[in-house]
């Protein structure tokens, strides 16, 4: 593990650089759109277009990746994610916003797809839950980091475009020095993965994408205001998000060892089970001292954040290895769907009476899919 580790260091580390730049401006932008008076639908709205272009990325940029190879893919994609990140202070209009919101999310689609291929390609099959825990773990604590650094001052320009155009860009420059030895480059088409096969082989990861992404997506782009709508400062919501992040950080490499050891459908599945739980005391978060608040989140990010590659990993084990890479794509874009549809239907709960409305959704949700997977799950005891 510790040749494969020094391997997966550069994408991991450029990877963690890079998020935290967009963590930081993806959370910001939510609350700075809501303080101009944005509806909650229309701040779901941005995060929704977003992961649109996320998921058309993903699908478009699959075969482009696989003919330059995963270290030019993923440097051009940094360079162009930096410059549309430098675009924003153009203009404040909403449909400009959606725009170059868009095409961040295409960039996303073509960089996760180049990671996670990346690793799940040099990882051992007895050692991919592990590995996938060190890409979320770089993720994550990337996301967590980006939290930490909100504050008012972030809000004046330029401060909110330096922090993450400087993040990508040291994260571009530590990919661009490093050894290309491990790259990946494949000349041949692999064969073609259709969405029905995906559905017979591997039904739990690709509807445990969903699920991860359409709670995943609502998190980062509503949890900020939910955590307003209580009446914390920026600081307050910030510290919420990163605790919440940080809870994911925590759970990843005992989780990822544990679909190492054990079914990963049947950890997948106990760990959806576990996340309609904890989203109950949540119904009257509002009520809960502020401590006891970050407590169960924290715990909500163990289990919310680890369905992602537990999930990703379910599909691909269920997948001939010469498809990994269309695997990925088709649980990124399982994941996409989830996000685009996830901030869009979110809104409505947090539009009822109770400040909670939010954790009605995530309640709901988790609960559609242990209902229809529950027991599929929990036959891997047997």
């Amino acid at each position: 593990m510790k040749e494969l580790k020094k391997k997966l260091l550069p994408p991991i580390l450029s990877l963690f650089l890079g998020t935290i730049g967009n963590s930081f401006f993806g959370t910001l932008l939510s609350l700075d759109l809501r303080e101009l008076g944005f509806s909650n639908l229309a701040v779901g709205g941005i995060v929704s277009i977003y992961y649109t272009g996320m998921m058309l990325g993903s699908w478009f940029l699959e075969k482009k990746i696989l003919k330059f190879g995963f270290s030019k893919s993923y440097l051009a994609l940094v360079f162009l994610n930096i410059l549309f990140i430098a675009l924003f202070p153009l203009s404040g209009e909403l449909s400009f916003l959606y725009f170059i919101r868009f095409f961040l999310g295409v960039i996303l689609g073509g960089i996760f797809v180049i990671v996670e291929s990346w690793i799940l390609l040099l990882a051992p099959p007895e050692k991919k839950g592990e590995a996938m825990s060190w890409y979320m773990i770089g993720l994550y604590s990337g996301s967590s980091l980006g939290q930490m650094i909100l504050g008012d001052t972030t809000k004046l320009f330029p401060f909110n475009i330096l922090i993450p155009v400087s993040a990508c860009l040291i994260g571009m420059v530590v990919l661009f020095f490093q050894t290309q030895t491990n790259d990946i480059k494949q000349a041949e088409e692999p064969p073609k993965l259709s969405t029905r096969t995906v559905l017979q082989l591997a039904p739990l990861g690709f509807f445990g994408n969903l699920l991860s992404g359409s709670t995943l997506s609502v998190f980062y782009g509503l949890v900020p205001l939910y955590g307003k709508t209580l009446g914390f400062s920026t600081h307050e919501v910030g510290l919420l998000m990163a605790t919440t992040i940080a809870g994911g950080f925590v759970g990843q490499l005992p989780i990822g060892r544990l679909s190492d050891r054990f079914s990963k459908d049947l950890v997948l599945m106990i760990n959806a089970f576990a996340l309609f739980f904890i989203s109950i005391p949540m119904l009257v978060g509002g009520k809960l001292p502020f401590v006891v608040l970050l407590a169960i989140m924290f715990i909500f990010g163990i289990l919310a954040f680890t369905l992602y590659p537990l999930s990703i990993n379910s599909l691909c084990e269920k997948i001939p290895s010469n498809q990994t890479m269309s695997a990925v794509t088709k649980g990124i874009v399982a994941y996409g769907i989830g996000c685009v549809f996830g901030p869009i239907v979110a809104p409505f709960f947090m539009d009822l009476e109770l400040k909670e409305g939010l954790f009605f959704y995530f309640l709901l949700n988790t609960s559609l899919f242990v209902l229809l997977f529950g027991k599929r799950g929990l036959t891997k005891l047997s």
